[in-house]
């Protein structure tokens, strides 16, 4: 949305709050290096586990660490990498590193852990148990997967410790492959096992494809199995509060089926708006405003896959109109317009010469040359 400069605080809290109370919580806790941060916090920097079983899911941390990667990607700033990023995200790594271990399949697993906050069935004497413990669900994988991935992009650019990059890339090659189970859908946990609540809330274990970027069109497989996901989890009563459904907004977006995304923005502002516009999840939470409005950017621009694809998941309904400045991976700004679900005017601005892979509604892909502003249509 090109407000950048509003993400400095949460920065600030990740390195001078989270991240020391986070290797306090990893030594205490765990015996091991690196940072952890649970399931939630506070201004006081709270990192460990607390609330319930789900509070036992160790991923908090690394989440947040994809803000930064992101951030980098967006502003191409690699003084921001060095100085703000790298030391927080190399903790994460080195957390999730060290608590990898080897199952009995051969595979690297994460935990104790589950998969927020989705219970699953187990029987014990002929009877139906509900379990949140596992190890290696699919989230976790997809997280420490990806936070691998980033982080041995930022040796490629800073070139810092190598060593521990090629170890990175050993251990990630072992990590479980994300599997798809017998109706078709995404697998959640490790085993296909029987879901104790299939309307849940959360659809946790959709993170690689948003706000991730691991599945993509380049694995159609894994598209398909995270289709019959969300169809199965709406069809229990899923996306019933209101972060939850600016997520599934989010979600089709990537999916690119532009009519799911704007009913689920319909369903945002229906049911879980207040009058004053916020959102709604009793009291009150900022995820479903954040996500919405984040929603509307991926329907209209999208760059996680290497290039700018221009009205990715464009309803009917919006057939005819126009944006100014969103931005892209980068350090692209975008200004576009369109008629009929055809791009009419577009216009690229860069702060550095660069080559763009640039994807329009309904034509082929092409390179444009970017120098400045630079109109392209």
């Amino acid at each position: 949305a090109n407000i950048a400069e509003c993400v400095n605080p949460l920065f600030d809290y990740m390195n001078n709050y989270l991240l020391p109370a986070g290797k306090r919580a990893a030594k205490g806790l765990y015996g091991t290096k690196g940072m952890v941060v649970h399931h939630l916090s506070d201004v006081y920097g709270f990192a460990r586990a607390a609330d319930g079983p789900w509070g036992l899911w160790p991923m908090g941390g690394a989440w947040l660490a994809y803000h930064m990667w992101e951030h980098y990607l967006y502003s191409t700033d690699k003084d921001f990498l060095r100085e703000v990023a790298y030391e927080y995200i190399k903790e994460c790594v080195r957390f999730a590193e060290e608590n990898l271990f080897e199952g009995r399949d051969g595979h690297l697993h994460t935990g104790p852990s589950m998969s927020p906050e989705n219970p699953f069935y187990v029987e014990e004497n002929g009877k139906k148990k509900k379990i949140y413990i596992t190890v290696s669900p699919t989230m976790d994988v997809q997280i420490v997967g990806g936070l691998f991935d980033l982080y041995r992009e930022c040796e490629k650019l800073l070139s810092i410790d190598p060593p521990y990059a090629k170890l990175i890339k050993e251990k990630r090659a072992r990590l479980l492959p994300m599997r798809v189970g017998r109706h078709g859908q995404l697998m959640e946990w490790r085993c296909d096992y029987e879901e104790a609540e299939p309307g849940h809330r959360h659809v946790s274990h959709a993170f690689g494809l948003y706000p991730g970027a691991q599945i993509t069109r380049q694995t159609p497989e894994l598209l398909d199995a995270l289709t019959v996901t969300f169809r199965r989890r709406l069809s229990s009563g899923g996306g019933h509060t209101g972060w939850s459904r600016a997520w599934l907004i989010n979600l089709f977006a990537r999916l690119r089926d532009g009519e799911a995304a704007h009913e689920n923005i319909r369903a945002l502002f229906t049911n879980s708006t207040l009058d004053n516009l916020l959102d709604t999840h009793p009291p009150f939470q900022i995820d479903g405003n954040f996500g919405g409005a984040a929603g509307i950017g991926e329907m209209l621009l999208q760059s996680h896959e290497g290039l700018l694809s221009l009205l990715p998941a464009l309803p009917e309904c919006l057939q005819d109109g126009s944006f100014t400045g969103l931005r892209a991976r980068g350090g692209l700004t975008v200004d576009a317009e369109w008629k009929s679900g055809r791009i009419t005017a577009l216009t690229v601005t860069s702060k550095r010469p660069t080559k763009v892979k640039i994807e329009l509604p309904e034509e082929d892909v092409f390179e444009a040359q970017i120098n400045g502003k630079t109109v392209i249509k």
